[in-house]
């Protein structure tokens, strides 16, 4: 998988689903899925996924914009967001899918391109957001946004260069807490930053 034509250089304005998420706490409720009108994506919806786990848990692409219609070269819909990751960057991914629907919280993974390749493959922050659905539960919208025109290759990996950025959803009674074992210097919790020892 290769990333849209350099052509096409992600948004500047990567804060989109951030608003959305914020301008939900006054409701009491999470996003709804039919809530959001494509227009207010804007620049980003070409990045967008929306993600729906099968009969067994495993989050499926429901939709994708058309950024990725030449990065994957094949029809996406249908197709387990976990194919477009690196076995090793899987487990941990689940993880944080499930973290994002549980907590709730608005999530922003630093990804990669594969290991050993080019100089050319870059970065990219996966954004996960959970979503309110009428009939089933465990439901996100997503973005893969490029870091400027960085080129991405399949498999992606999580990457641990720099932090993962969680916001809890901040309802009329206040954030949850965070289970102890994802209290670490490597998470920023949002929007009081956590910054990492050194």
């Amino acid at each position: 998988m290769s990333s849209p034509p350099r052509s096409a250089a992600a948004p500047s304005d990567r804060d989109v689903l951030t608003r959305l998420w914020r301008r939900s706490f006054g409701s009491g409720a999470l996003p709804r899925q039919y809530g959001i009108d494509p227009a207010t994506l804007g620049a980003i919806l070409p990045w967008t996924l929306l993600l729906a786990p099968d009969p067994a848990g495993d989050p499926r692409i429901r939709f994708r914009g058309s950024a990725f219609d030449s990065a994957l070269g094949y029809p996406a819909a249908g197709t387990s967001l976990m194919l477009l990751f690196d076995r090793g960057s899987r487990p941990d991914l689940v993880r944080w899918i499930r973290l994002a629907q549980s907590c709730p919280a608005l999530i922003r993974l630093p990804v990669t391109g594969a290991k050993g390749t080019s100089p050319a493959s870059g970065s990219a922050v996966l954004t996960l957001m959970p979503l309110r659905h009428e009939d089933s539960s465990g439901r996100l919208v997503a973005t893969l946004l490029p870091d400027g025109n960085a080129d991405l290759c399949a498999p992606l990996n999580l990457s641990t260069a720099r932090p993962v950025a969680l916001e809890p959803f901040r309802g009329p009674v206040g954030p949850p807490g965070l289970p102890r074992r994802m209290q670490a210097p490597s998470l920023r919790v949002l929007p009081d930053p956590v910054r990492p020892p050194g």
